[in-house]
């Protein structure tokens, strides 16, 4: 599979957007595409429909960076609430090749400042000696903890900053994190997980989760892989607990493969010893969209199925789900509390033959991309795919 790089996707999805535009009423600031960007919205698509295509290409174009180093910068999330994102790239890079992106989320999220990810991806910075990569840390507070719905933003965002400014490898972006950070890695393998190639969690008890109001549902977070690390005199999260709760999750289907240090404590002190072991793994995991599968929505927060750039909710339902599996141009789907939903999926004939729920099969048509669909696409931090078309299916 062939996926646009980030100089022909920007681009490409403008023209989409605004083919059309007229001559723009002002001149058009970095900051007001930057942040489009970043917080794609309804009103702000329709604020930018109005400027040359040009102008808005030349300023994300000026995003771009090719600068190696260590950097900090401050975002908004979706309640308004400014943090700092800190981040790494590789000691060199080029433009026309892509690296993997491993997101890093710090423990200790019970603080009231809001720069805690600052130089938090230096707990992984050891990685970068082994192999390019860029890593990036976003913060939280107690206000915004990582299983929150602006927790979980903040790390959706975090992606799309570094895909807008570098050569980020869509196949490769991981979620790692210890502590509070690992309970943020089950809540995004939970309800976020389509975006990444598997989760890394250090010194974590995925078991909190729900008490913070996210039920852990076996179904969505074994569509993807997981790295569990652990030491046996850990205080705070014992092994024995923690232990139980994996036991629980593979019985259950989830894919986890255990790392357990008997001698060592709540951390990750010991990371030089997981050093070999990490990079094998962001060496030979890679985003795979499985041909099928269920997913149940979690309320209140964001959710990002694999193949999933939209969804409508239909009346009020206790449970909000759906069901597929794909074969060939072929899709079965049944859906409980949706009106409708927007899949992206690897049948470019233009034509998919759908049965739902349980209805006789129906043909159907690729959608044209439109600015609601590729804002979409934005939002849930996916980009176009020369292989795969979209489809809607109204239920």
């Amino acid at each position: 599979m062939h996926t646009l790089n980030n100089q022909i996707l920007i681009p490409a999805l403008l023209c989409i957007f605004f083919t059309s535009c007229s001559k723009p009423p002002a001149p058009l600031s970095v900051s007001e595409v930057k942040n489009w960007y970043l917080n794609p919205t309804t009103t702000g698509t329709a604020e930018l429909a109005g400027y040359n295509i040009l102008s808005i290409d030349t300023q994300l174009a000026s995003c771009r960076s090719l600068q190696c180093g260590a950097f900090t910068d401050s975002l908004v999330d979706t309640s308004g609430n400014s943090w700092i994102l800190g981040y790494k790239t590789p000691d060199a890079f080029t433009a026309d090749k892509k690296y993997p992106l491993v997101v890093y989320l710090h423990g200790g999220t019970g603080v009231t400042v809001n720069n805690k990810g600052e130089k938090a991806y230096e707990m992984l910075s050891g990685l970068i000696d082994s192999m390019p990569l860029f890593l990036a840390s976003p913060s939280a507070n107690r206000t915004t903890r990582w299983w929150s719905s602006s927790g979980l933003y903040r790390i959706l965002q975090t992606v799309r900053y570094m895909k807008l400014h570098y050569p980020v490898d869509e196949s490769k972006v991981f979620l790692a994190g210890v502590s509070d950070g690992a309970a943020g890695c089950w809540a995004a393998a939970n309800c976020i997980n389509g975006l990444f190639a598997g989760f890394i969690a250090i010194s974590g008890y995925g078991g909190i989760v729900p008490s913070a109001g996210i039920d852990l549902t076996p179904v969505n977070i074994s569509q993807r892989p997981i790295y569990s690390i652990n030491g046996g005199n850990d205080q705070l999260y014992p092994l024995d607990i923690v232990t139980g709760f994996l036991d629980y999750m593979q019985k259950q289907g989830v894919n986890i493969t255990r790392s357990i240090h008997p001698d060592e404590a709540h951390g990750f002190d010991y990371r030089e010893k997981e050093s070999g072991a990490l990079c094998r793994i962001l060496r030979s995991w890679s985003r795979q969209s499985v041909p099928d599968g269920s997913w149940v929505f979690t309320p209140g927060v964001p959710n990002r199925p694999d193949n999933c750039i939209d969804y409508q909710f239909g009346d009020v339902s206790a449970i909000r789900s759906y069901t597929w599996k794909l074969e060939n141009d072929t899709l079965t789907i049944n859906a409980t509390g949706l009106r409708k939903i927007t899949l992206l999926l690897p049948v470019t004939s233009g034509i998919l033959f759908v049965n739902r729920n349980n209805n006789h099969k129906e043909k159907i048509k690729a959608e044209k991309s439109n600015t609601h669909i590729l804002n979409s696409m934005l939002h849930y931090a996916i980009s176009p795919d020369t292989n795969k078309m979209i489809y809607t299916i109204n239920f």
